[in-house]
């Protein structure tokens, strides 16, 4: 279905919700800051789509059984198939990366997503559209010498919040089952710890070998 298409009314049941949404849009748009209508349509997003993808996790975690994605064959579709025309490189992964995260792809880059979305809600409550553009203006002339100079500061940092989100990272990933663990504990094998583990066992089997060639 093309954008002719839907101006041109050939399937109803698609034009109207599309008609109804963007009359609704400009009534946001109206009575309310740019800013705050974009955070809040990204939060009923990514809300959604992030909950249902914990409670398939929480649930195949309970039953101890595989966890597939509940979004797979959408994340695995071609977006220029979707879209119905070619796009640009530039768009294509940039609507790449969009699916990405409203499918929860990974759950941390998500939250992370919604939780920037959601500062930024604030800062639209308190801010015009206008203001966060002049505040914009002041930070692109600002920013870059404040990093010039205090750049080896901003590094240790960055580099200490990076450890810390990625053993958050860790942490959260081990409570979501893998495909490669539950096979594993169905088969009923189990990783060994450390070397010592298994030292023991081949310790022995030297010694047999030894006394079999004595006598």
């Amino acid at each position: 279905m093309t954008f002719m298409d839907i101006l041109y009314w050939r399937d109803p049941k698609k034009t109207g919700p599309i008609f109804v949404a963007c009359l609704l849009l400009l009534y946001g748009f109206h009575h309310f800051s740019v800013v705050t209508v974009v955070t809040y349509l990204l939060k009923i997003s990514l809300l959604p789509t992030l909950l249902f993808r914990l409670v398939i996790s929480l649930k195949a975690a309970l039953t101890k059984t595989e966890c597939e994605h509940p979004f797979k064959d959408a994340l695995d579709s071609n977006i220029e198939s979707l879209v119905g025309m070619s796009l640009p490189k530039f768009v294509k992964v940039m609507l790449q990366e969009c699916r990405r995260i409203l499918l929860v792809e990974d759950v941390v880059d998500t939250v992370k997503v919604l939780a920037i979305v959601h500062v930024v809600s604030y800062l639209g409550e308190w801010f015009s559209g206008i203001t966060l553009l002049f505040l914009g203006l002041v930070a692109l002339f600002t920013i870059p010498k404040f990093y010039d100079v205090y750049k080896h500061e901003i590094h240790n940092m960055t580099d200490k919040v990076s450890k810390v989100m990625e053993d958050v990272k860790t942490r959260i990933l081990a409570f979501i089952p893998t495909k490669s663990k539950s096979s594993a504990s169905k088969k009923g094998f189990k990783e060994p710890k450390n070397v010592e583990e298994i030292s023991p066992a081949l310790e022995k089997d030297s010694d047999e070998e030894q006394k079999e060639k004595m006598s």
